[in-house]
């Protein structure tokens, strides 16, 4: 949502166009170095209580968002949701195929995650900027806020509170990046 509305924040926070695009980077790079980072040293946190920490940090970051009151707390509020957005992604595959039981219900669940995400990504930059040249652009934040409310709820009745947990040592963890296909 940013990219489509990188102008408008610029005039908001009173920067150039050009100061205000690092705001995409710093998401790009803590969403790309912290998503490997936090599945290392969550592995052995409850899958359920974990996610809803998550989406609550997810939530607080995109209230933020909408709410800061400077270009550098817009800035925090941005790296605080990329923290998180890329773990949560990944922790749902985990938690739908612990759900599923066969494994083409796997094989769905994980297709209908991936589907959302990427409608999501197609459609979010559009919609966004639709909202931003509607209203204000505080008020596609205010959108995304109010769905993961909306995901939260889902998530706190669907999800079970005893999910196994298969923790590995995080030598075990690391051979991962060992592998040349990764």
């Amino acid at each position: 949502m940013v990219v489509g509305n990188l102008s408008l924040i610029a005039h908001t926070y009173h920067q150039t166009l050009s100061q205000s695009a690092s705001i995409v980077s710093v998401f790009a790079w803590t969403y790309a170095i912290a998503t490997p980072l936090l599945a290392l040293s969550t592995n052995r946190f409850n899958k359920r209580s974990l996610f809803l920490i998550l989406l609550a940090v997810f939530l607080a970051g995109t209230l933020l968002s909408a709410f800061a009151p400077s270009l550098p707390i817009f800035l925090f509020s941005r790296v605080m949701t990329a923290s998180v957005a890329g773990l949560m992604e990944s922790l749902m595959s985990v938690i739908a195929y612990q759900l599923a039981t066969t494994d083409q219900q796997r094989s769905m669940l994980v297709a209908w995650i991936y589907t959302g995400f990427s409608i999501a990504s197609a459609v979010g930059n559009p919609l966004g900027t639709f909202i931003a040249n509607l209203w204000r652009w505080q008020d596609a934040f205010i959108m995304v806020a109010i769905i993961t409310v909306l995901a939260t709820v889902v998530a706190t009745s669907l999800i079970p509170k005893d999910l196994v947990n298969e923790p590995a040592s995080f030598k075990e963890r690391l051979v991962l990046f060992s592998d040349r296909r990764i």
